[in-house]
């Protein structure tokens, strides 16, 4: 939501806001690539990575980024897991 609201506050705000989503865009390539080669972000196996990588992912999705193929299965992938049904349950409901 910061991000916009700060949309009407002029061009120093609005310079930065497309900054952060071409910076965010430049790492999702990143993300993208190493999805493409792995089943978690730091190799095989699941790891706390993978959570703090989710949580980004949601981020990015709310604030309307598309996601790659890779990185978006990847996503609906982890978001299907218990442990993160439970956690939105908790936080967010």
């Amino acid at each position: 939501r910061a991000v916009e609201r700060s949309r009407g506050l002029g061009d120093v705000y609005k310079r930065q806001v497309q900054s952060c989503r071409e910076y965010f865009s430049r790492n999702l390539k990143v993300i993208e690539d190493t999805l493409s080669a792995q089943e978690a972000i730091c190799g095989s196996d699941f790891s706390l990575a993978d959570i703090i990588l989710v949580t980004c992912l949601d981020w990015a999705l709310a604030y309307k980024f598309e996601l790659p193929v890779n990185t978006s299965e990847y996503h609906n992938k982890m978001i299907q897991r218990e442990a993160y049904k439970k956690a939105v349950q908790i936080n967010y409901k």
